[in-house]
Parts: structure tokens; sequence; C-alpha cells
């Protein structure tokens, strides 16, 4: 990390992360090491965007580590950026919207990955202002990475594989724990290193053409929805694509009116964006079948202590199209038969007669259910 993305005798870096997230590591040794200055952030300075912003120029800071939740935090604090700042932002998905944002805000801005199973950062690209998806670039020095299928065989540039990191930065295991270990950390026969130990992050990665790493999520965000398996990060990805999305998230959820499905959650920064902008959005995109049945649009996603999305905390989403006291009731009894038939199958009376039933999340299957019953 000294080498790339860089630091020297002559840096500043503001510290503020918690000492129980992994990243504060390099808060700590790498100006150290470096013979550079560590400013350390109070826990009112990190939880106030504009108070970070003036100690970033009291200070005259040249560096600082940040998760994205924080980097848009200051953002939205109303902070108009530091020409000699450099910012370094990992933990999470870093996207498209925030990092055009940022690359306009400071000098440098680097995107960095890794677990911290192996010494915390393992990947690192810097990322300039455009419309390309981010990657996480690179290894950073003695460190080396693999995409392998699920036979342990490495898989062609342009495939998914899931990424496995190897090099100096590997831990020796956890502690107590080898059943853990020997599933984490595995010696494998890779061609032209022979056996190698290497640590299986649980991510999904490709190559792409350039020759940067594209993570593409974690392996357990995969999931298989009526027989479709499916790739969550995928979906995010695309819903960010929608002028106006700052930050999507997808989970399924199995306790919906209609059982289980896809929801969209989403930031949008004050853009008037709907669920029908995104439905319309994604259908030119992805297959029906990866098109989730509800999406919500919140003002901040939760966060976990380390300042990373907290996907167990994301609300349920409201059922229905139309906006509250707009919902029109059944006007005659054709409409009430259908109302009923709705209201037991979605499990709710939150509609009316004039909302969309794919908006409501009504998808193929409930549609013949519902098509039997009003027969």
């Amino acid at each position: 990390m000294q080498a790339e993305p860089g630091m020297t005798a002559a840096d500043k870096l503001l510290a503020v992360t918690t000492l129980s997230f992994d990243i504060s590591l390099l808060e700590m040794f790498l100006p150290l090491l470096s013979g550079a200055t560590v400013v350390i952030a109070s826990v009112d300075d990190v939880k106030d965007g504009r108070r970070l912003a003036n100690l970033l120029d009291e200070e005259d800071i040249t560096v600082m580590q940040a998760t994205p939740a924080t980097c848009q935090m200051l953002l939205d604090s109303g902070w108009e950026g530091r020409s000699g700042l450099r910012i370094f932002c990992g933990g999470e998905a870093l996207s498209r919207t925030l990092a055009n944002a940022l690359a306009n805000s400071a000098a440098q801005v680097w995107n960095l990955y890794g677990p911290t199973e192996t010494t915390v950062w393992s990947a690192v690209e810097r990322v300039v202002e455009g419309d390309s998806a981010i990657t996480i670039g690179h290894p950073i020095a003695n460190t080396q990475v693999y995409l392998l299928d699920a036979k342990l065989h490495p898989v062609p540039m342009g495939f998914t594989g899931e990424l496995w990191i190897g090099g100096d930065g590997l831990a020796r295991g956890y502690r107590n724990q080898p059943e853990l270990t020997a599933g984490a950390f595995r010696e494998v026969e890779l061609p032209l290193v022979w056996k190698k130990r290497i640590y299986r992050t649980g991510d999904l990665a490709r190559w792409n053409r350039e020759g940067r790493l594209e993570c593409l999520g974690r392996v357990d965000f995969q999931v298989k929805l009526r027989g479709v398996r499916m790739e969550l990060g995928d979906i995010e990805t695309q819903m960010e694509t929608l002028a106006g999305v700052k930050q999507a998230v997808v989970i399924k959820r199995d306790d919906l009116p209609t059982g289980e499905g896809l929801v969209g959650y989403y930031l949008t920064g004050g853009a008037t964006i709907e669920s029908a902008d995104l439905r319309q959005h994604l259908a030119g995109v992805l297959p029906a079948s990866y098109i989730p049945a509800f999406f919500k649009k919140l003002e901040e996603f939760p966060l976990t202590p380390n300042l990373k999305i907290d996907r167990k905390r994301l609300p349920m989403p409201s059922l229905g199209s139309a906006a509250d006291g707009d919902k029109v009731a059944p006007r005659d009894a054709v409409e009430q038969k259908i109302w009923d038939v709705f209201s037991r199958n979605f499990d709710s009376t939150d509609f009316g007669v004039t909302d969309s039933f794919f908006e409501m999340g009504g998808d193929s299957l409930l549609a013949l259910r519902i098509i039997v019953e009003v027969s």
C-alpha cells in the first residue's frame, strides 16, 4: 500500500475508523511506517459531515480512508472538496455516482478491496470520472489473486469465478478454529505455480477486457428464486445505471405478502424516481425473472457499527403503487369481488383498484392463481 496508492513522509492522514474495524490498521501503521502524520478524529467528528469537512481543512489533511457511507455523509454535508486530498474508499462496493462525485472533489480517489484474512487490502484501482463499471483493479504488491471454478480450476478471462487470494498478507488462520481455517484456507494446485496456500474470499469476480478485476458480489448473494439462479450484485449494478439512483441494494425476502421475492432498495439524493421508472429501466437490460417484485426508496440505508449496509435491517416494502389517500375503492360489485380476490392473495387491504398488479409485487404464478379464482 505504501507503493500504491502510495504514502510518503509528507502526507497527513485523517484516521476516522473505529479500532474494531480491520481497516483501521492502515490508518495507524501505514503512516507510521512511511514517516507520515496521523490525525485521529473524535467520535463526534466522524458522525458529523460538517465537522469532518472542517477537520480536513484545519489539519491540512492529504489522505483520508473511509467507507462509501462516510464519503457520502461528507458530500451530503455540503463539502466542496479539497484539491490536495487523496481518498482511499473501501469496505463496501463503490457506486459510479459516488465515485464521480468524489473524483470531482479530490485530487485522487482509490477504490480498495480486501478481506481481513489477507491483511485488510488486497487490490486497488484509481477511479476517474466516467460511466464505466467500477472495478477493484489489480493486486497490490506481494499479493496474488486467482479466479477459480467449483473444481478449483482457473476460469478464462471474462468468465465469472470465485476470488481466491494468496501472498505475503495471508493469515495463518482462525485462532483455535481448525475446522473453519481448513474450509477457508486451502492448498490448491495452480498452473505454473504448483501448490499454493490461498484464501477463499466468497466473492465472485471476473477479469474484464482491460485486464481489471470486476467484483460481482458475494457467493452467498446468489439466490435461487422459483428455479432461477441469479446474482443480486448484477441487479444492483443495473439499478445504479438509471440516472438519479445514487446507490441500490437488492435482497431476497421470504416474508412478502406474495411469499418469497426480490426487493430493490435505493437512494436518490432528491431525484424523483418511482418504482415504475426502475421497473421500466430494468426491463430493458435484465430478464423478467431478475426484476424485483418490490422497490422501496429510502433516505439512507441502515448501517452496522462499521458503517457497512446492514441488509438484515432493511425495512419491509409497502404494498401498492398509489400514494396515500389516492387509493381508489371498489366502485361496483364486480370490482369488489376482484378486490376481495386480490386482498386474499396479497394478504393486504392497502391497495386500490387502479394500482398496478406488478408494482404490488405480483408475478406470473400469482397471476395464474388470481385468474383461476376470478373465473
